[in-house]
């Protein structure tokens, strides 16, 4: 029996028919924008849904448009968007890992008795429960004294809960801090502009006032002195002003600021944060974070953090890896007795089958407290994909989208034999993915094409990977061939960009190594290997400044990341906002509803605010379909009909098109008709050179993959500078990219360097490595046991070593 889908016309797809033979493994490849995740998500996905519903009665999500789809089943869509921003979530939350834990402690723990002071162990304790005030209270009485105490339960060990958080930290382990390293220059006077955020204007004005209150407290006043030369006291009343008690108890403070009423820099700091109750956009490059003083980032009350299992604290174990978590959780079965047995054996039971789950995805390097906003799209995703092993259930249809992204190819194969589990369970795993091993293991290829957005949504091929091969209208059979391959343009390596020493951020092992200029490093190894503490950790946090780790070689103009973690979602924010083109495009069109004799201005023509908006939607173009039990889905606004605006705004033309239409341009269509209109494109030039001229002006950035998104943040930092010599540290740029569009991304990149540029990558995918000039690699596993510098040095003593990643190059 096959999934048959009958005229698919949704987005760019071209009323295609397609077959997708049931229990099988099928994957759906194509250019990036070609239609994989219309056909996948919007298609397959949406009507696997509707139907599911409509059998049970319930009505209101939108039917795909598409003719009909034969033979579904219920659908498990795992993919990279559904993912928890809450700062709470941990990796061990997220599994209920942490949940198995904490049972562990309960029934385990040994604690001190606040009477006696002896060691007590709850599994040896005589417990009660009394019912004070409607609520359930578990004592329990030490063995040795028989003094009676509350007893830590599961809530106690919780850092989200009152019970058991931080009383400082509320348990997140952490507390705002001020970036003294950003907010002050010490070797400028104040005179000079030492305190960064003040304006040139203001910084004499607050200077003035500074210097009278010095005067008042008879100390030196230090006029044009750089701050690295200020007495211990001047240095704590520019940070504290009148506000440090212990400098200024013995004089009346003056009442007006201008006789010396001197806040404080940081003080001044701390007020605007509480009368916002939060960091304000123009303060938070100044305010960092750093370990709570009370818990030092262990999220516990005292009380908890002082409990151990068999010589554990809960904390320390939260930070191990999940092999030594594994490890330990062996030699604990091993240590209890038969009756600590009887208490926890089906918890252990669970962890061990979950972390060795997530061990076979490759990310057992990950520890409990990983926060789950700092996994990639692609970890994210693998730890929902361990999760559906834990199902018996058949007869499903398991949609993932991209799930090796961010492996490296020596874990990939774990993820295909964990896909392949679940199809023998006579289920249908539909996997969009671009990886070759992954598409010649696949039972069954479906591939996109022929080209992106408007110009794809067809079906090129259907068949196995061996028909593939032999089929030159394929493009990736095309992507084989000698004109898409690109090797290293071998530059010199001899100019030094930055010199690394001894460090040993996270799980680096002092690592020391020098960095080259004007070329492409790339840094590799096994995932959890230590590559994002070198690169983002180590190097992207100097800011261009000499630390003990980090020395400078060579005066780059700026220091630009971009990394894999996307803008904050915001349905609101688009391409073209992105770009700096939306002001203007609104402004061309309030220039010619003047010409048109009518009275609105730029701000109307924005669909975030103004009178132009569609007030149904308030400029969304959808609006949102409660489905009761169900997650609600969105439906395209029946006033506007998505076009997000009112229809005297629609009315306003230039060249016979409507903001809704420009919005609605693909890259190089938008090139084109700007162009004409007399605005500087170059920010769509850049676009259509990374091979993302498919996207369209209108569409929402929290739509883009995670390296769609790195390729338009490149082409909005280049498109605004005006000189080169810049340093960019990129996290896996090609994400995403099928290998025809890393062939173009590339040549982007390999122009930029030779005007002048330096790119640090770090990078999985093998048609990247190899145009390196230069290689660093990390390893040899993740976790604990990486952070060991393997290699590090030119491109063609690389190809000859020994090396995990060498080896697949070869």
């Amino acid at each position: 029996m096959k999934i048959e889908i009958r005229n698919a016309y949704e987005k760019n797809l071209k009323h295609i028919d397609v077959d997708i033979p049931r229990n099988k493994f099928v994957v759906i490849t194509g250019l990036s924008g070609s239609g994989k995740t219309t056909l996948v998500k919007d298609t397959l996905y949406m009507e696997a849904q509707r139907q599911y519903l409509e059998a049970m009665s319930f009505q209101g999500i939108q039917k795909p448009k598409v003719d009909a789809i034969y033979h579904l089943s219920p659908a498990i869509l795992i993919d990279q968007e559904d993912r928890n921003d809450n700062p709470r979530s941990t990796l061990g939350t997220q599994t209920d890992l942490f949940t198995d834990l904490r049972m562990i402690f309960e029934k385990l723990h040994t604690r001190k008795c606040p009477a006696c002071h002896q060691l007590i162990t709850a599994s040896e304790a005589k417990e009660t429960t009394e019912k004070k005030d409607g609520q359930f209270m578990v004592f329990m009485d030490c063995p040795n004294c028989g003094q009676r105490m509350d007893k830590l339960t599961r809530s106690h060990f919780s850092f989200n809960t009152k019970t058991g958080a931080c009383l400082t930290c509320h348990g997140l382990g952490k507390t705002l801090a001020i970036k003294e390293e950003v907010l002050y220059d010490p070797q400028k006077s104040l005179e000079e502009g030492a305190v960064t955020m003040w304006p040139a204007n203001y910084s004499t004005y607050q200077a003035d006032i500074y210097y009278k209150l010095l005067t008042l407290l008879k100390l030196p006043v230090p006029k044009n002195l750089p701050l690295k030369d200020y007495s211990a006291e001047q240095w704590v009343l520019l940070k504290e002003g009148i506000n440090n008690k212990e400098l200024v108890e013995n004089i009346v403070l003056p009442k007006k600021v201008q006789d010396g009423r001197f806040d404080g820099v940081e003080t001044k700091i701390w007020q605007k944060i509480s009368e916002n109750k939060g960091v304000p956009a123009t303060l938070a490059s100044y305010i960092g974070e750093a370990l709570c003083p009370s818990c030092q980032g262990e999220k516990l009350n005292p009380e908890s953090r002082a409990a151990t299992v068999f010589g554990q604290h809960l904390p320390i174990i939260e930070t191990w890896d999940l092999t030594q978590l594994m490890d330990w959780l062996h030699t604990l079965d091993a240590a209890m007795s038969e009756r600590q047995q009887q208490m926890v054996q089906n918890y252990i039971a669970d962890m061990l089958t979950k972390i060795q789950r997530i061990q076979q995805v490759g990310l057992a390097y990950l520890s409990l407290d990983r926060p789950y906003t700092t996994l990639s799209g692609g970890e994210a995703q693998r730890i929902k994909l361990a999760a559906v092993l834990a199902s018996p259930m058949t007869e499903l249809i398991y949609l993932l989208d991209e799930p090796t992204i961010g492996l490296h190819t020596a874990d990939t194969q774990g993820v295909i034999e964990m896909i392949k589990k679940i199809r023998d369970r006579r289920n249908t795993v539909v996997v969009i993915e671009h990886d070759d091993a992954v598409i010649q293991q696949a039972d069954w290829i479906i591939e996109i094409g022929p080209k992106s957005g408007e110009k794809g949504g067809e079906i090129l091929f259907t068949g196995t990977y061996q028909e593939l091969m032999n089929n030159p209208d394929s493009l990736t059979y095309q992507a084989q061939q000698s004109r898409y391959q690109q090797d290293s343009q071998q530059r010199s390596v001899d100019t030094a960009a930055l010199t690394v020493t001894n460090a040993h951020g996270n799980n680096l092992k002092n690592l020391s190594l020098t960095l080259p200029a004007n070329s492409l490093s790339v840094v590799t190894g096994v995932s959890g290997a230590g590559k994002s503490s070198l690169v983002f950790g180590e190097i992207a946090e100097t800011n261009l400044k000499n630390t003990a780790t980090i020395h400078w070689d060579t005066a780059f103009r700026q220091l630009v990341t971009i990394s894999q973690k996307r803008p904050t979602r915001n349905r609101r924010s688009i391409i073209a906002t992105y770009l700096d083109l939306f002001d203007k495009i609104r402004g061309l069109f309030a220039k010619e509803a003047k010409k048109d004799g009518k009275s609105f201005k730029s701000g109307d023509f924005s669909f975030n605010s103004g009178n132009g908006r569609c007030p149904n939607c308030q400029g969304l173009g959808t609006i949102e379909n409660n489905q009761l039990f169900f997650q609600n889905v969105e439906v395209t606004c029946p006033e506007c009909h998505g076009t997000r605006y009112r229809e005297e705004i629609l009315a306003i033309k230039i060249a016979d098109a409507s903001i809704d239409d420009v919005l609605l341009m693909d890259v190089a269509t938008a090139e084109s008709f700007l162009t004409k209109q007399g605005l500087d494109t170059k920010p769509l030039q850049l676009l259509a050179k990374t091979n993302l001229d498919y996207v369209t002006l209108g569409q929402s950035t929290n739509t883009l993959s995670g390296g769609e998104m790195q390729r338009l943040r490149l082409a909005a930092t280049i498109a605004k500078e005006k000189q080169n010599n810049n340093l960019f540290l990129m996290d896996e740029p090609t994400t995403g990219m099928h290998k025809i569009d890393v062939y173009h991304f590339m040549t982007l990149i390999q122009q930029l360097i030779d005007e002048g540029n330096t790119f640090i990558f770090i990078e999985h995918n093998l048609d990247v490595i190899r145009q390196a000039d230069y290689l660093v690699e990390l390893g040899p596993v993740g976790g604990k046991e990486g952070g060991h510098l393997l290699f590090a040095g030119k491109i063609q003593a690389f190809l000859t070593s020994e090396t995990k990643t060498a080896s697949y190059l070869n």
